[in-house]
């Protein structure tokens, strides 16, 4: 007997030996077939394995894109139990994100251009925030965020003398969000909404004379981000976001003494922040 035609009987015998077990069919709306393992079925949503490039590869489809699936269709061999995971994602989200942070209100046409430039460049900032979301299904789910805003400044003005601002923000506020995933579960566009409460306060100074203004209102905020899974509980990405405020009402404390100021105008408090995020799913739902 040939070494060639042994490898054939051993290649045979191992198909014949793998044919006992089964594999599963998938058909979706595009008339695409794919053969896999269903690991489950929940809320809509079928989660379900793959050999690609001799790689195993988990995925999942919403039954709304399929037209059937059947268990058991092909006869072949299974992968081992042991690589299947141990559960469906957690539903939790816990996000650590900052960066850029820019006041989108016009610098007042009739100063001084020394003030002018001053007051541009107190517009740029940074922010910091964390923020925890619950998702009710594969698209939709509610949460939280808190963030806190820094813009501060610092120059000699002719006929001003020093001027310094240091001004701190924050924002806290229950979330809507909703989330475009990929089959692979890899690559995620959010989308967010918030409304909540926005508080300003400003320690100042203007030669000799220094004082602190303060501010409270309501705010919204809505969000574009991109998230890239790096492993089953950890993510990395961006988000793009504008946040409107604006206040009538100051108050004004100065050695010791306070009282309210009502602007002309009401003052625009909105800003665009641009973020970088760490995202982290905790444990797994079973």
């Amino acid at each position: 007997m040939t070494i060639q035609l042994k490898i054939r009987i051993v290649l045979i015998v191992l198909f014949l030996s793998g044919s006992v077990h089964a594999q599963d069919l998938i058909v979706t709306k595009k008339n695409d077939s794919i053969r896999c393992h269903i690991i489950k079925m929940e809320k809509g949503v079928i989660y379900y394995s793959y050999l690609k490039n001799g790689k195993l590869r988990n995925a999942k489809i919403s039954k709304e894109e399929t037209t059937s699936y059947q268990e058991s269709y092909f006869k072949e061999k299974e992968k081992p139990k042991q690589h299947l995971p141990s559960g469906t994602p957690s539903p939790w989200r816990i996000v650590f994100k900052g960066g850029y942070s820019w006041m989108t209100a016009r610098v007042n046409g009739h100063i001084t251009s020394y003030l002018s430039d001053y007051a541009k460049d107190f517009k740029h900032g940074f922010h910091m925030g964390t923020e925890a979301d619950y998702f009710f299904n594969d698209h939709i789910g509610l949460g939280g965020k808190f963030t806190f805003y820094k813009n501060r400044n610092e120059a000699d003005i002719a006929g001003y003398g020093r001027l310094r601002d240091n001004a701190t923000c924050f924002y806290l506020a229950p979330t809507f969000i909703t989330r475009f995933r990929d089959r692979s579960d890899r690559n995620t566009i959010l989308i967010d909404a918030s409304i909540g409460y926005f508080s300003y306060r400003d320690n100042g100074s203007a030669g000799w004379q220094s004082g602190i203004l303060e501010g409270k209102t309501c705010g919204f905020q809505m969000g574009l981000g991109y998230e890239r899974r790096v492993s089953e509980s950890f993510s990395i990405g961006g988000e793009f976001s504008f946040l409107l405020a604006s206040k009538r009402w100051l108050k004004y404390k100065s050695g010791g003494s306070s009282s309210m100021i009502r602007l002309d105008e009401r003052e625009n408090l909105s800003r665009i922040d641009i973020s970088l995020f760490v995202a982290f799913r905790p444990g797994r739902k079973r």
